[in-house]
């Protein structure tokens, strides 16, 4: 799928895109603050909870750093799976 850059920065740079982005990193730095208050503070040593707070926190990282190129890519690789 080929994403047009044009239109790729029309929505990036619209202002709902724009807030929910920024929830992004909100809610990543979130993740990885109870990652550490859990970790390191409260002595939790569930793995599957303290990967799933790393997991979340990348996860919304790589939607903050998308390009109309990294979505292109990550289809053509999926694609290439099926």
């Amino acid at each position: 799928m080929k994403i047009d850059k044009e239109d790729f920065d029309a929505w990036w740079g619209n202002p709902t895109t724009e807030a929910f982005i920024k929830c992004c990193g909100v809610w990543a730095s979130n993740a990885r603050e109870l990652w550490v208050q859990s970790s390191w503070e409260g002595g939790v040593n569930n793995d599957n909870d303290l990967w799933r707070l790393k997991g979340q926190a990348e996860v919304l990282r790589d939607i903050q750093g998308m390009t109309a190129t990294t979505i292109e890519e990550t289809l053509s690789d999926d694609q290439s799976k099926t």
